[in-house]
């Protein structure tokens, strides 16, 4: 039999603090930096209770959800339920030193650390995964954030025309949602100019009606402009996302009150997906904040 299969086989009891488990020493050494895999992988002698159990002198309640993550690599708990006990889990988390629980449930980003709209280490490490373009601890600096530099078209453009990459979060009351472009934007004289972007993307990070968070790749074409996603630059709206002929994202507009904005998912983005509304739930939103990150220089 192979260590695997052993490691499969071998079960543990334990009682942690009055609540008792089973499980598979495979599951409790999985993560090999942490308390749990030095106390089971022979580096401590543990203290056997009467029953055959090893006895953990803490919370049991929340050991489950400490169990699952290291069975599934995922924490499965609603938000009611997390915003409830996320400083207490949080510690139990630190005291068996796991460190991908710590990034999910920690209140404080490494890297956007100038947003607020992205609060949490978890929605941080999700926009990181999606950036595939540079390194995960790469800096990304705020060029722009609305409510700072004011709603005119002309400020995002002060701020932001000739830098690239650029990572565009879009708050409207729960929804959080964006854009990233490898091109940069520019002001033209005249109407607007569609520039295709293959590395572009939109995504959804929160949505209140229980979609998971989402990368929406641009569309595939088959001429030279390669998809059919990319950006429209224009002096009169902020950042637009879209195709050549319809934009699935617009923001700033401002024969409007520019807090407005619009999406209809589908042109430049997004095709294969069927769900127009993924993003904010309708086809326009009122923007409560928008802010715009660059690579810092």
């Amino acid at each position: 039999m192979t260590s695997f299969e052993e490691s499969t086989k071998t079960t543990v009891k334990l009682n942690v603090g009055g609540v008792h488990f089973k499980t598979s020493l495979l599951t409790l050494t999985k993560d090999p930096n942490s308390m749990l895999s030095a106390m089971f992988s022979g580096q401590f002698e543990e203290d056997l209770d009467e029953d055959g159990s090893y006895f953990i002198d803490r919370d049991g309640d929340l050991f489950r959800y400490i169990l699952n993550y290291l069975r599934n690599g995922e924490l499965f708990c609603c938000e009611e339920t997390l915003n409830r006990i996320k400083r207490q889990l949080f510690a139990e988390a630190q005291f068996y030193n796991l460190k991908g629980l710590i990034d999910k449930l920690s209140p404080v980003p490494k890297i956007f650390t100038e947003s607020s709209i992205i609060t949490r280490r978890d929605e941080e490490n999700i926009l990181l995964s999606w950036i595939t373009d540079f390194p995960g601890d790469t800096q990304w600096r705020l060029l722009y954030k609305a409510t700072r530099d004011g709603w005119n078209p002309e400020n995002f453009h002060e701020k932001c025309d000739g830098k690239c990459p650029t990572l565009v979060v879009i708050k409207s009351d729960d929804n959080v949602f964006g854009g990233y472009t490898e091109k940069p934007w520019f002001s033209p004289s005249k109407g607007s100019v569609w520039i295709s972007c293959p590395s572009s993307f939109l995504f959804s990070l929160h949505n209140p009606n229980g979609f998971a968070p989402k990368k929406i790749y641009p569309n595939a074409c088959n001429h030279e402009d390669f998809v059919l996603g990319g950006i429209r630059c224009c002096s009169f709206t902020g950042p637009m996302f879209g195709s050549r002929q319809r934009t699935d994202i617009t923001t700033l507009r401002s024969e409007r009150n520019p807090r407005f904005g619009s999406t209809s998912l589908g042109f430049g983005f997004g095709a294969s997906l069927g769900n127009e509304n993924l993003l904010v739930g309708g086809s326009e939103f009122l923007t409560t904040d928008m802010e715009i990150f660059g690579l810092s220089q």
